[in-house]
């Protein structure tokens, strides 16, 4: 799964975008993102572009692509004409789509940023948590490996070097929440 993540003008012109492919969801086998990584795909691109282009879509949007294996061609999921949550993953990988957006919808213009980084990884642990206790009981991941991915991940949601208030009240409230689970488990 790719999603397109883009920020378009109204007149068709796309002036901010990037990729991200869709690593581990929540559940499993269909579901929300939980671990995603910035990419390339030159086809994936030109079909939203062409898309968006020609609706003259204006704002935010995420657009997710699946890859046909009977054909080997992406095909168009859906259209989220909003931010999506993984969002952060563009800015941490070079495109800042939000501050763009506020940007050209404040100045009217602004230059057109298209370049981004690949490989940026984006986690978001609370979810993950749950579609990793799945993937490990499947033998379908190693614990090595979702540590090595969490440590590595460049994104996460919530969470701001100059503002940690938010990130470490949500992490305490989701471990004190496994905590007060385990706990009623152990009494049963």
């Amino acid at each position: 799964l790719l999603t397109f993540l883009g920020y378009f003008d109204g007149t068709g012109k796309p002036v901010a975008y990037c990729l991200r492919k869709k690593v581990r969801q929540q559940p499993p086998n269909f579901g929300y993102c939980t671990y995603t990584i910035s990419c390339h795909n030159n086809d994936v691109c030109g079909q939203a572009i062409r898309l968006l282009s020609g609706i003259k879509y204006e704002g935010l949007v995420g657009v997710e692509f699946k890859l046909d294996a009977r054909t080997g061609e992406y095909k168009l999921i859906e259209i989220n004409p909003r931010a999506v949550n993984t969002i952060s993953l563009a800015t941490s990988a070079g495109v800042d789509l939000p501050l763009i957006g506020f940007n050209n919808l404040v100045s009217g213009t602004v230059p057109a940023q298209v370049k981004w980084e690949s490989g940026v990884k984006w986690v978001w642990v609370a979810s993950d948590f749950w579609a990793v206790r799945a993937l490990l009981k499947s033998g379908d991941l190693k614990l090595s490996r979702w540590l090595r991915s969490v440590i590595e991940a460049k994104s996460h949601p919530l969470f701001a070097p100059d503002d940690l208030v938010p990130w470490l009240r949500f992490y305490r409230r989701f471990i004190a929440g496994l905590v007060r689970g385990r706990m009623s488990q152990a009494k049963r």
